[in-house]
């Protein structure tokens, strides 16, 4: 170089040392470049961690969700049977003109049997309303993953109601039973009859019989 040469930075500072020691130092000159690159690579790396930090906590997250719902799922249909068997139990001591104390016991008994722990299980969780037994089941899971959200219990629970009484007839049915000779002496095939109701002067039944 010239002597009469002179360079400058970009911000108008002399460098004209630093470019001949460049000249005079190709090694110094290689290191400082990879320093340079090293240093760069160093900030790109710091980007990918965030990143890929980032995009794990949402993959856990839908991790979390697929896990614990399922498991929160499988306990309340094991509840459902467990109040649906309680339900039953306990109205079924009703049909047998048991005292209501006895059929919520048989009932907290039944929800027992079907999985749901002892200590679980309260008075207030079977009602009895006339013929009708209404029960609750709930219990208090464990997640798997939901925890590191904040979530490391969840409340599960179902409901069930069952009745005691003789099955409600469809309108326009009318249960009826005759003897056997009763057809043969007084009526044909496609001839009509009328039934009476005792209890009302209207008729009850007009219908014809074919055979």
């Amino acid at each position: 170089m010239d002597q009469q040469t002179r360079v400058y930075g970009s911000t108008g500072q002399d460098r004209s040392t630093d470019y001949t020691d460049s000249i005079a130092n190709p090694k110094k000159n290689l290191c400082t470049l990879w320093i340079k690159r090293l240093r760069a690579l160093r900030g790109e790396e710091g980007q990918v961690l965030i990143q890929t930090t980032i995009m794990l906590v949402v993959l856990l997250g839908f991790v979390a969700l697929a896990v614990d719902v399922g498991h929160v799922y499988g306990e309340r249909r094991r509840l459902q049977n467990a109040a649906d068997a309680g339900a039953l139990a306990g109205a079924y001591e009703l049909c047998r003109l048991s005292p209501e104390d006895v059929a919520r016991a048989r009932a907290m008994e039944y929800m027992e049997r079907n999985g749901v722990p002892a200590d679980e299980i309260e008075e207030d969780d079977v009602v009895i309303e006339g013929n009708v037994v209404n029960v609750t089941a709930q219990e208090t899971t464990e997640t798997f993953l939901a925890g590191f959200a904040g979530f490391p219990t969840l409340d599960v629970g179902a409901t069930a109601a069952a009745a005691c009484g003789a099955a409600t007839s469809a309108c326009g049915l009318w249960p009826l039973a005759f003897e056997r000779g009763f057809w043969d002496e007084n009526l044909e095939c496609g001839e009509q009859f009328v039934v009476w109701d005792a209890d009302n002067e209207n008729t009850a039944i007009s219908c014809t019989i074919d055979g």
